[in-house]
Formats: structure tokens, sequence, C-alpha cells
């Protein structure tokens, strides 16, 4: 970049500076996703600005050699574009237009110093990147970032330290992986003093959090279940490290034994130094977990159980009551990443009233609302969507012109972030069908897809969370609904594409030679971005570890 273009990037700060806020730490987070000639997607990164920080930018998996651009704007609402993608920045305000062209590898870079100016503070601006191409729109577009201009970078700390892993098994495995193609990933190196994650039945999926390359992992499996091994409860906090292959443990599951808690003046659980300590917080996974981009938190909101009892009875003795747990439940529990630490706090007087079974309840980090949707299909919340501000730990309720989707049982998510639709597939009131629905964060409303091509229920529980999962596939903007029995070991992946309104007409099955890891194990996975691949995490309960597979649909 030459110093014109820097000086540019400078004035489009310096100009937008009538937007600045207190003192914050940087942000850097992605939005929706690249589309190009070939697979994996464009991606671009970018370090979080800092004042008085040099930032990179790195845009790679594009057509080598093909002048292009990166831009830098104001946000904008996401314009579909011909190649499938969306651009994410207001053309009609662009602050800096940056000559970009790829290099041999498919690759661009550029550095950006950041002044030591406290008027810089809070500014934002989104980048995107493209170059030329042989893709049917004839450009290659990276994913967007939304950039706000902060007083420092924090790393995560803890438990999370030297995050994002910079290679290794997990790496290599899939930068050769085909569209269409698997790749048996192996069981992962255990976290060193708490060793391998068990499964977990009843949670669908991991929250990825792909700024540190992986996803967190939790949930209860067998209900009420002590490891014989350890002494501990199912109650452990996960996180998976895609690159390197390996489990990190970010809280070990209550020791039964030893637990000894005390109630602080909130009446939260926190342990001898004060700190909260999260105890027998969910029964299932369901979908009660996501990150928050903005904040660099895992957000898990509490869905308490009474199957802890005969297990840590003594807990009674601070709770004093078997109850206060459950009636705490809209508190959301934050592992803060630059703390290493748990966050409890009261959440105001405007709070939803959740289904404390967790079985109704769906969450997701929505990036434009900095805020974790959270949506309770229960008949008294059925009509209320609710954000969750992690920054100031406060609800805000949006009421709906109509009800959501009426059910029966349990349903699963994802999340597509370039159009910020949340799916939702479940068993419909009347028990006897599946139906797919989204909800439009822009609009605020639900809507049924009506899909055709449909798989049959064919004898399945409404208890879709048992048995079913979501995985929203970025590089082709498919949902990916995986489904196991009723009479098969293995589960069946069935493609609906939004575009069409239609499922494909032939499910997907795993290679021959994965098909027994499925066997008497859960699943839960999670959709890799950076990589382009669906990541399933196979394990049985009950204390047996499992292995990690990968699949790469494709366009």
């Amino acid at each position: 970049m030459t110093r014109r273009h820097i000086a540019a990037v400078g004035l489009a700060l310096f100009v937008i500076a009538s937007d600045r806020v207190y003192a914050q730490p940087a942000e850097a987070v992605p939005l929706g996703y690249g589309v190009g000639a070939t697979t994996p997607a464009p991606r671009l990164t970018i370090d979080p600005p800092a004042l008085g920080t040099t930032v990179a930018i790195r845009a790679t998996a594009l057509t080598p050699g093909a002048a292009g651009a990166l831009v830098l704007a104001r946000g904008a609402a996401p314009l579909a574009l011909p190649s499938g993608a969306a651009a994410f920045v207001d053309l009609g305000d662009v602050r800096a237009w940056i000559p970009s062209a790829s290099d041999a590898a498919g690759r661009f870079e550029h550095a950006i110093a950041i002044p030591s100016a406290p008027a810089l503070l809070g500014i934002e601006l989104v980048a995107q990147g493209y170059v030329s191409s042989s893709a049917p729109a004839g450009i290659d577009v990276t994913n967007g970032i939304r950039l706000r201009v902060g007083s420092h970078v924090t790393p995560p700390s803890g438990a999370l330290a030297g995050l994002p892993s910079t290679g290794g098994p997990g790496l290599r495995a899939l930068q050769s992986l085909a569209p269409g193609s698997w790749v048996d990933l192996g069981v992962p190196a255990p976290d060193p003093a708490h060793g391998l994650a068990t499964g977990r039945s009843y949670t669908p999926r991991l929250a990825p959090a792909a700024h540190l390359g992986g996803a967190f992992f939790t949930g209860e499996g067998t209900h009420g279940y002590v490891v014989p091994a350890t002494g501990r409860y199912v109650d452990d906090v996960w996180f998976y490290d895609l690159a390197a292959h390996r489990w990190i443990c970010v809280k070990p599951g209550s020791h039964v034994a030893t637990l000894a808690l005390r109630l602080n003046e909130d009446r939260f659980e926190v342990d001898a130094q004060g700190a909260p300590i999260p105890v027998a917080q969910l029964g299932h996974g369901y979908e009660l977990v996501t990150v928050d981009e903005s904040r660099r938190a895992f957000v898990m909101v509490a869905a308490p159980n009474t199957y802890w009892t005969n297990a840590m009875p003594q807990r009674l003795a601070w709770l004093g009551n078997v109850s206060l747990p459950a009636s705490q439940a809209a508190s959301p529990w934050l592992f803060e990443e630059a703390t290493g630490r748990w966050r409890r706090e009261p959440p105001g007087a405007t709070r939803p009233t959740l289904d404390v079974t967790g079985r109704s309840v769906v969450v997701h980090y929505v990036p434009s609302r900095r805020a974790t949707w959270c949506w309770d299909k229960s008949a008294a919340q059925r009509r209320t969507v609710w954000y969750f501000d992690a920054s100031t730990y406060r609800w805000s309720p949006v009421a709906l012109a109509q009800d959501g989707p009426r059910i029966t049982g349990t349903g699963v998510s994802c999340f597509d972030r370039t159009r910020e639709r949340i799916y939702f597939f479940a068993v419909d009131e009347t028990g006897t069908a599946f139906r797919l629905w989204f909800f439009d964060v822009a609009t605020s409303r639900w809507v049924d897809t009506g899909a055709t091509g449909m798989p049959p229920l064919a004898g399945r529980t409404p208890y879709v969370s048992a048995y079913a999962g979501l995985t929203f596939d970025d590089a082709s903007g498919r949902v990916l609904v995986r489904l196991t029995g009723p009479s098969a070991s293995y589960p069946s992946f069935h493609v609906f594409d939004p575009t069409t309104g239609a499922f494909d007409p032939e499910p997907i099955a795993p290679p021959a030679a994965l098909r027994s890891h499925f066997t008497f194990a859960a699943t839960n996975a999670f959709y890799a971005g950076d990589y382009d691949a669906h990541i399933l995490h196979v394990a049985g309960e009950r204390g047996r570890t499992g292995r990690f597979l990968a699949f790469r649909l494709g366009r």
C-alpha cells in the first residue's frame, strides 16, 4: 500500500470522528462469507484496529494474479450480489478504495498504522475485498469485516491463551478436502490436565468462534452423571481448537466430593475468591449457547435442572432452595476471553421468562445488533424475540406481528451470517411432519420456507434435538439438515437451497468406512467458515470419548 492510500484511510477515520464514543476494546467482527471461483471461499482477516498499532490485513483463497481492491466504507444492509455473496459496504459512502492485486498464491496483504489519537475511538468502518476472476459474476468477493477503533486489543488469557493456533494436523487435513468429500480427523489431542471431552446427547451444535479458530462445547449428556474416573459432574465446558486438533478444558466438571461455594450479594454461586462458578447450569446443550463476537465472550443461557441433587447434596446448604438456580435463568453466563473468567450479573427488570427446561429456547449472536438473539417457543413467549447486550447486561424485547413457529417437542437451528436469518427445523404442531422456518432479523418476522422435498418424519419422535442438527454452509448459502434414524445408525444429510425453496432430491450419506463411528454415539457439529467444512464430533455418553469428522459440501 502506498503512503497516499494509508493517508486516505487516515482521512476516512477522521472524517467520521463525530461517531466517537468512550474508550473500548478494538473490534473486528466477520460479516457473511466470501464467494469465488474455487473452494475454499475467499477470506478476509483484519486485526482489531487499536490506537497506536499497525493493523495487518490479509485476503486469501483469491484467483491468483488478479487485480482488485480493498474497500473501506460505512456499513450497509447486505446487498445480494449475482455470485451469491453479499456486499456489506455502502458503495455510496466509500472512505478508501485501495488497489489490491492478488499474488501467485491468491493472496493480498496490507498494513495500516492507526495513529494514537483519542478522537478516533469508536469510529466504525466495514472492509471488504474483491479481485477479478472466472467466477460466474466475474469477481471473487471476500467476507466483510466490521471494524471499530478501540483503545486496546486484549488477547485471550487463561485456558484460551495463545489462540488461534497457526497450524497443525486439523488445518493440513482440511486444506486438500475436495467438494463432496469427507475426512476422518481422528481423536483430538487431550487437554493436558483434563483429558478428552465426552459425548453429549441433545446437544446438536458447538458454538463456533472463528476468531479463536474453533468452537465451544458443553451440555450434560446423561443427566446427573458423574465420570467415575474423575469424580466430576458433566457440567464441564470445552473448546475445540480445530487447527491444532486438540481439546482445551475451559471449565472442568464440578468435583462432586469437594465442591464448596457460597452466594454473593446477588445470590449467584461464587468460589472463595468471589468468582462466579457455573454448576449444573444446563440440562442438555440444546440450542442454548453462542459466542458474542464483539464482546469476545462465550454466552450460555441458563436452563438449570435438579438432576445434580444426588451427586452434590452439599449444594443445598448454600443455595437454601433447590429452585434458586431456575429463578436466575434470565441471567446468562459469559466466559470472557480477555480475563479467562466467568461473569454473571442481575439482568435488570426487563427480562424474558424463559422455559427453564431449555427445550424451547434458541440463541444466536447477531453481528448487526451486537447482541444475542433469543426466542422461546412456549406459548407465553412465542410472539416476542429478545436481544441480550453483553456490554450492558440488559435484555431488550422486540414484539412480533405474528406468532413464531408452533411446534411439538424440540427444534434445531443455524445462522445465515450474510442474510442474518436464523433457520429453525422442528416437527409441526400436528406432530406429523417436519417444517423449516427462518427468522429474518432485518424485518423481525418469522417465515415458513414451505420447503419442497422435505425429508419424511418416518417414525421419528418430536424431540428433534435428540437426532438432528442444522449447520449453514456459508460457501454455498445452503442449509445442511442432519438426521439420524429411525432405522439407520448413521445420519443422512439433506441440503436445502433457499434460492429454490427446495431440498435436493437425494440426501448425502457418510462414506461406508466412517459410518461405524456414529453407532451408539451422539453427534455435535459446527460449520468452520474459514475452512469451508462441516465439523462433526461423534462420541458416546457416560464418559466415552470420540473423534471428529469433516465434510465439505462445496458449491
